[in-house]
């Protein structure tokens, strides 16, 4: 999920099976796509939120979020955690509101 200003501009789903490689090439494919769109100035209030699946928590999908959205992004393992037993996926838009 991807949020700007209080609204979803990129939500993707998958049907594949999910494992970590998958989900490095779909987080490398989708923020270059979308975050091309957006004014340089703009890109200071994105953030990219992501679950606590397993595959989802690589090092190297850490690395890449880390280059791609610096310290805008929310994970288990991110600079903004997720939060311990949460299942809402609403975390994000009350984390930019709250901002």
């Amino acid at each position: 999920m991807l949020v700007r200003n209080d609204a979803v501009v990129a939500l993707e789903f998958h049907q594949d099976n999910l494992n970590y490689e998958c989900y490095l090439n779909i987080s490398r494919n989708f923020g270059g796509g979308y975050l091309e769109n957006f004014p340089l100035a703009d890109h200071r209030n994105i953030f990219y939120e992501r679950d606590r699946a397993p595959p989802n928590n690589g090092h190297l999908v850490n690395n890449h979020l880390q280059d791609l959205f610096y310290d805008q992004w929310i994970a288990n393992n991110g600079p903004y955690l997720w939060p311990p037993r949460s299942t809402d996926l609403k975390r994000l838009k009350i984390f930019i509101l709250n901002q």
